[in-house]
């Protein structure tokens, strides 16, 4: 059931989503003294799920936030790194997730982007009688704010069903600039066996 804490293993946790609201899955992994989290779903459900289990776990060194990619529904409770009882905490993403941090603004400029070519509103078939509302009120809105502002507090609105978003850019990491920096420790870490040989 949806915020159900399953224990895989010993160490890994797994916070069930919600698949037919769009929440996903979390996983939550400990290893010795690091704690690290599979992205952090949205909404007060999963949240209280996340702080429940690293309530139990206690405090860590190192805690990690993973998120596979920056979707709303996979960031929204990001802050959890702000809580977790740790030393040090990093948060990593892939650099294209980096933007949809940002999500209004994102989906703004895609929609912008899309609309030049068809109507993205179009292809909301099963919804038809409330995107039709939804395009009178934008119509009404850009006479007013203007498309960008619109189409960002639009998103902005529909967002709200993932609950109070708190995606951390401000916090996060392209995952490049970590391999990168993981690769070059393990140079350092190469040389110093070899130096130590010698």
């Amino acid at each position: 059931m949806h915020g159900d804490i399953v224990s895989l293993a010993k160490d890994l946790w797994l916070v069930l989503g919600d698949m037919p609201a769009d929440v996903p899955n979390v996983l939550i992994y400990r290893k010795g003294d690091r704690l690290y989290l599979l992205d952090s779903g949205a909404g007060p459900i999963i949240r209280a799920s996340i702080l429940h289990v690293l309530h139990d776990v206690g405090p860590v060194r190192s805690f990690t936030l993973l998120n596979s990619h920056g979707h709303a529904d996979h960031v929204g409770n990001n802050d959890v790194i702000r809580l977790a009882q740790a030393k040090e905490t990093h948060h990593y993403i892939a650099e294209a997730g980096l933007a949809l941090l940002d999500a209004p603004s994102y989906f703004a400029t895609q929609f912008s982007t899309l609309s030049a070519y068809y109507n993205p509103v179009s292809g909301y078939q099963a919804h038809r009688v409330r995107w039709r509302a939804v395009g009178a009120g934008r119509d009404i809105a850009q006479a007013v704010v203007g498309e960008r502002r619109t189409l960002e507090l639009f998103f902005a609105l529909y967002l709200r069903k993932f609950g109070p978003l708190r995606p951390s850019p401000r916090d996060a990491s392209d995952l490049r600039v970590a391999a990168a920096a993981a690769a070059g420790n393990r140079e350092r870490d190469l040389d110093r066996l070899g130096a130590g040989r010698r």
